[in-house]
């Protein structure tokens, strides 16, 4: 509790089968924690000082009906909050970002994956680089930081499809929004238990290796962490995610001191990697 910082619950499981995930997709497993308890926990953790819940769901309330409804219910009971939590992108598209800000949150965290409609298409992600250009600008006006992940790698994965991803990252910041704007980059795992690691699968995309070291028709784990790389030292107007950041801290920082910081803190691990 020393840290101001609690991680909570509110739902348990992923109603989507993205291929390169291998957390259990039976819908049995499903669970969406009952706003009532649900509150009573946050009145709880609230009354004991706590100022920031990071949710430690898979998919927050799992879909855009249920997350209107609980973020009606925070700013109904003014609880003195702010949130974090994953998010799907295609939950937010439709929800009403105004009232998921006037409830607390503070970041939206989105597994993007990818910029290349191709590549998103293979990982069965039901999602389109269209939406996210939309829905990521939208948090960062109401001034909600959005962190967003991405995989290099998947089959299908080219320098091209890549670079589509980059330019994406590229793009997103502006000096006129009031949310901030961080990433993460990693390499496509071939992890036991995804759709992608099934054997037909394999032979479709010529998909050989076993979890970081791997190779297909279009790319191989070397070339992936070749991008990263050069994605890391070639973004220069956005940081990485940096999950260990004291928060008062940061929300005291004013919005363009926050900037100035996490712009500057990228550019000195770029040079210490380069100079170690």
């Amino acid at each position: 509790f020393r840290s101001g910082v609690v991680n909570v619950q509110a739902s348990v499981g992923c109603p989507f089968r993205c291929a390169f995930c291998n957390f259990v997709k039976d819908r049995k497993y499903m669970f969406v924690k009952p706003l009532e308890k649900l509150v009573l926990e946050l009145k709880a953790i609230s009354a004991k000082g706590i100022r920031y819940v990071r949710f430690v769901d898979d998919n927050l309330r799992l879909d855009m009906k249920s997350l209107n409804r609980f973020c009606s219910r925070l700013v109904k009971e003014e609880l003195d909050l702010n949130w974090m939590s994953f998010v799907r992108a295609s939950t937010l598209e439709k929800s009403d970002i105004d009232l998921i800000r006037r409830s607390g949150c503070i970041e939206a965290q989105m597994g993007v994956e990818s910029a290349d409609s191709t590549v998103l298409k293979n990982m069965c992600k039901a999602a389109d680089p269209e939406m996210y250009s939309k829905t990521v600008p939208r948090l960062l006006d109401a001034g909600i930081n959005c962190s967003c992940c991405f995989i290099v790698g998947f089959p299908g994965e080219t320098r091209e499809t890549f670079r589509r991803t980059l330019e994406f990252i590229k793009s997103i910041p502006d000096d006129h929004q009031e949310g901030i704007f961080t990433w993460s980059i990693y390499p496509f795992l071939l992890a036991p238990l995804s759709f992608i690691y099934e054997q037909a699968n394999r032979t479709k995309y010529g998909l050989e290796g076993y979890m970081g070291k791997w190779r297909h028709h279009t790319m191989d784990s070397r070339e992936a962490q070749r991008c990263i790389v050069e994605a890391y030292n070639e973004i220069q107007n956005s940081s990485p995610i940096y999950s260990g950041d004291n928060l008062d801290m940061m929300m005291r920082l004013s919005l363009q001191e926050r900037r100035k910081f996490m712009k500057l803190r990228h550019e000195l691990s770029k040079e210490f990697a380069a100079n170690p």
